[in-house]
């Protein structure tokens, strides 16, 4: 695991996140960066990043990009997430969240996952619920 700080900055826990690896290193203006450090431990059977550590990539990444989106917004849970897995990978992966649509209790996502080298390995879009401030 890696040392370095994940946002967001809001003292809460997040103990999946730590789990696995995740690291947020960019949000704003309803964008994200999120990467998943090389690890033995996620590999599946065929020596690649398992499609559920894959999966949680872009669910975070999404999730981090609405939060990014407004000021407002302290939270979102997965509507439904459609990812199409493109080609294996047993690197370090990042994956960049994106907002397509805001609204006032949904949001629209994309997210795209790459390998150290730029290869594509994943893509998604997603549907969140909104969970703003009180």
């Amino acid at each position: 695991m890696n040392d370095r700080p994940s946002l967001p900055n809001d003292g809460l826990a997040r103990p999946y996140h730590d789990l696995l690896g995740i690291r947020v290193t960019a949000m704003e203006n309803g964008r994200s960066n999120v990467v998943l450090d090389k690890s033995s431990e996620l590999y599946n059977s065929f020596n690649g990043i398992h499609g559920g550590a894959i999966a949680s990539l872009i669910d975070v990444a999404c999730a981090m990009s609405i939060r990014s989106a407004d000021p407002q917004i302290k939270g979102s849970a997965t509507i439904s997430l459609s990812i199409s897995f493109l080609d294996a990978s047993a690197g370090h992966l990042h994956a960049e969240g994106t907002v397509t649509r805001l609204g006032n209790t949904v949001a629209g996502t994309e997210a795209r996952v790459m390998d150290e080298t730029g290869k594509l390995v994943a893509h998604a879009i997603g549907s969140f619920r909104v969970i703003r401030k009180k």
